[in-house]
């Protein structure tokens, strides 16, 4: 267990590396890329559009709890998606557990989240807000949003193997899903009620409202929504496995 768990490790470390070894600056722009785009939402929307606080809360601050977990997201499943693709020798030069390769690229995408997270402490810090017991409740948002991310990378990871268009499917859905989640827009500003539940049922809803609820207790975890959400995650989860059940034994040869 613990030689799994350390090969495990050094396979997302390396991950991590091998994605930005191309690039003068390597890793760095891991972490440099989305937080020079935290920077430009910044400067749009307090010095450009000075947008007023959200439940005193300073609008980009609010902005950062859900745009940080979207960011995690987003980058999961991309990744998450060509896995297999990018691991192809360790399934046909050697055994290795299939299942185990988007669970190694989401260990390396939550490196760079942990990394935002305690930015976004330190800003919260900043503004005014003083550390409070809710913020342990960052820990059960990140657990949900990881669990989530790695319920879907396995399914799209195995689509994609006879699927090939899946990676520009699934970039086009991110998109709709920027929009379609509470990062730049409050959900009780909707007024039309249906929308707002149709727009609910999106589990990033769920999440962002988690994280912003442990840090700026601005918004309450439903018990019913939060139900919801493990039920979806949960069936995801086990279509995931159901899927690499009845194509491990073809993989090797469709990669």
């Amino acid at each position: 267990m613990k030689r799994s768990l350390r090969t495990l490790i050094l396979l997302s470390r390396n991950d991590l590396r091998s994605r930005y070894a191309g690039s003068a600056l390597g890793i760095v722009w891991a972490y440099a890329a989305p937080l020079m785009t935290l920077l430009i939402f910044w400067w749009i929307f307090e010095c450009g559009y000075r947008n007023p606080p959200v439940k005193q809360v300073p609008y980009i601050l609010w902005f950062a709890c859900g745009y940080i977990p979207w960011i995690y997201f987003s980058d999961a499943c991309l990744s998450g998606t060509a896995c297999l693709q990018e691991y192809s020798f360790l399934v046909k030069k050697m055994y290795f557990p299939v299942w185990q390769l988007p669970f190694v690229r989401l260990l390396s995408c939550l490196k760079v989240h942990s990394f935002f997270i305690f930015i976004l402490i330190l800003s919260a810090i900043f503004a005014g807000l003083s550390p409070r017991a809710s913020w342990l409740l960052l820990i059960y948002s990140d657990l949900s949003l990881s669990a989530l991310a790695f319920s879907l990378m396995q399914i799209f990871a195995l689509v994609t193997v006879r699927f090939r268009d899946m990676l520009s499917l699934i970039n086009v859905l991110l998109q709709i899903g920027f929009w379609a989640s509470p990062i730049l827009w409050e959900p009780e500003a909707i007024p039309d009620l249906r929308i707002r539940y149709l727009l609910k049922l999106n589990p990033m809803c769920y999440l962002i409202g988690c994280f912003r609820s442990a840090l700026l207790g601005t918004e309450g975890i439903s018990v019913r929504e939060s139900v919801r959400f493990w039920l979806l995650t949960v069936i995801l989860f086990l279509y995931g496995r159901r899927l690499y059940q009845r194509l491990a034994p073809v993989l090797a040869d469709e990669l």
